[in-house]
């Protein structure tokens, strides 16, 4: 997978990742969407915070690379601080300050374990990314993506568990803006009698 389709399907995660409040509802909620959980609101962002630098050290690489860059030449170490500093040195990105705080705060999130991400934190890190990426000739324009899901009734043969009366098929999709279809989850929810499972 290339640094584009990473970038893509990270930001197909990311659409997931914020609204996963949808899984709930389709599971079975009634009353429209649930509280949002703390948990999640913490682990999420941070996670996804982390992988994105990762795309972006990939980015770097890559680019740097194919221009035949030395970072040892420009007196540079050979990690994502470097490689920002050469390609803002070299104007291959728009603004290299704003990588750098997106790599000081990543590295807080993965060394501190009291240090968390915000959802806007996490959004203002992919802006900046995703220009440099974009400035580097990697991505075109950003995606606007939306989450939705539904149920249909399960055949027997689709039920996961014998002793389920019936199921339902459920899924959450990401879908862009002319309503086209990037990801999909599906998953069976059984649906038991009285007795239960026992």
């Amino acid at each position: 997978m290339n640094v584009a389709e990473s970038w893509h399907e990270f930001l197909i995660n990311v659409a997931y990742a914020k609204d996963y409040q949808v899984y709930f509802l389709v599971a079975g909620g009634v009353g429209g969407l649930p509280p949002k959980n703390p948990i999640l609101e913490q682990i999420l962002p941070s996670l996804l915070f982390v992988k994105s630098l990762t795309i972006l050290d990939a980015g770097l690489e890559e680019v740097l690379v194919a221009r035949h860059v030395s970072l040892r030449a420009m007196g540079y170490r050979d990690d994502l601080n470097g490689r920002i500093k050469a390609a803002g040195d070299l104007g291959i990105i728009p603004d290299s300050e704003l990588l750098h705080d997106a790599r000081r705060a990543r590295n807080d999130v993965a060394h501190e374990f009291s240090n968390i991400s915000t959802w806007g934190e996490l959004e203002t890190a992919i802006s900046n990314i995703q220009e440099a990426l974009a400035a580097m000739g990697l991505v075109g324009p950003r995606p606007n993506y939306k989450v939705a899901g539904g149920k249909t009734r399960a055949s027997a043969e689709e039920l996961t568990d014998p002793k389920a009366i019936f199921g339902l098929k459920c899924h959450v999709s990401v879908l862009d803006e002319a309503g086209k279809e990037w990801g999909e989850i599906k998953w069976i929810v059984n649906i038991y009698g009285t007795g239960g499972r026992g």
